[in-house]
């Protein structure tokens, strides 16, 4: 039976990381001059095949778990890459425009619409009446903004410049 310290010699490791292998379950623990110097070398050579394939992480990354991460990656930017081709994707800065300039429109029409009620509902004495008036105006508007049809500016153009 051999010690800490004779095990560490015969693995040619400090007896710091021994005990280091002890202490991540590597190497079976025993009691002091309890340690078999053909299974612990077992121990170790496993943990070193282990280690090597790429399926226990050692001390550094878990070199499995990376390439699987990898590959995610890689498949969901050319997923990504597949949608943009087929349309089915937009860009950021695409989107933005599409509704900076969508909440523009709808802005402009609300704030037009005092002017276009106010003449109507001028001599009307109903309260009835002026919610009518306001109403279909309110549906009109909505209506008109509903039917709104975004199409796609083909790179390199310039947006329209009417509504």
């Amino acid at each position: 039976m051999a010690t800490v310290a004779d095990c560490a010699a015969h693995l040619f490791l400090t007896e710091r990381r021994f005990y280091e292998l002890l202490g991540d379950g590597t190497i079976d623990r025993k009691p002091a001059n309890g340690y078999d110097l053909d299974l612990v070398r077992e121990q170790y050579i496993e943990n070193l095949r282990e280690v090597g394939a790429g399926r226990s992480s050692g001390e550094g990354p878990d070199l499995t778990a990376e390439r699987a991460r990898l590959a995610k990656e890689q498949a969901d930017a050319q997923e990504m890459k597949n949608a943009v081709s087929r349309a089915e994707l937009l860009g950021r800065a695409d989107v933005t425009a599409v509704v900076t300039a969508s909440f523009a429109r709808v802005r402009a029409r609300l704030l037009a619409l005092p002017s276009k009620i106010a003449p109507l509902v001028l001599g009307m004495t109903s309260l009835a009446e002026i919610k009518e008036k306001i109403s279909d105006a309110i549906n009109e508007a909505l209506a008109e903004l509903a039917g709104t049809v975004v199409v796609a500016i083909p790179e390199g153009e310039d947006e329209p410049s009417g509504d």
